[in-house]
């Protein structure tokens, strides 16, 4: 545990282990509130959500929810063996 002090501008400085293990540099934004008596902050992530999104058409949109789907599937198969319940063929 560090002890910080705070400026008289109301600066605190996050000691270089944390910065250094949470890869935090000049400029990142991070978010702060209150939770109960403490000072929390987030790092923000450092992309937008438009930059996350990609383009895709039907097919690709296809692919990815019967990949999800066979996911899904094998996720409840998994779960029901278990808990001891035998699923049956499951499947078309």
């Amino acid at each position: 545990m560090s002890i910080v002090k705070i400026s008289k501008r109301g600066q605190v400085v996050i000691p270089k282990p944390i910065r250094d293990k949470l890869g935090l540099v000049e400029g990142v934004s991070l978010k702060a509130f209150l939770e109960d008596k403490k000072i929390v902050l987030i790092s923000k992530p450092e992309s937008d959500l438009d930059e996350l999104l990609v383009d895709a058409g039907p097919e690709d949109t296809r692919e990815a929810l019967e990949y999800s789907r066979e996911m899904d599937e094998r996720k409840i198969v998994k779960l029901l063996k278990d808990i001891g319940v035998e699923s049956g063929s499951g499947g078309d």
